[in-house]
């Protein structure tokens, strides 16, 4: 206890000492700059800047879908020729005890009231 408290005024005093400018010092990243973050009220989220955004994003995302859509189906092929098991996993599921749940049971917690 008593080496734990000199270690800790020994840390202390590396971090007060006068001298310290010639230390260099990482900057606060947990400071916020308050030039740089908008107040909530600028922020400009009106509907008319709303829907050409989430358009875009949606138009983008759509792109992206169907462009990746032959390197998926590629992929799933590769994975099927060249293992043993299916291309999706499907992990048994397993219940209190490793008794797996009985046909027609759902993962409710009401059920098990």
């Amino acid at each position: 206890m008593r080496r734990t408290l000199d270690v800790m005024r020994w840390m202390e005093a590396l971090v007060d000492r006068p001298d310290a400018t010639s230390v260099h010092r990482a900057p606060d990243v947990w400071t916020v700059d308050a030039a740089r973050v908008p107040a909530p009220e600028e922020v400009d989220a009106s509907p008319s800047t709303r829907w050409p955004t989430r358009t875009l994003n949606f138009v983008l995302a759509l792109l992206a879908i169907v462009s990746l859509l032959p390197v998926f189906v590629l992929l799933a092929v590769l994975v099927k020729l060249t293992s043993r098991g299916p291309v999706f996993y499907l992990q048994e599921r397993v219940g209190l005890d490793r008794r797996t749940p009985g046909p027609g049971a759902h993962n409710h917690r009401r059920s098990q009231d």
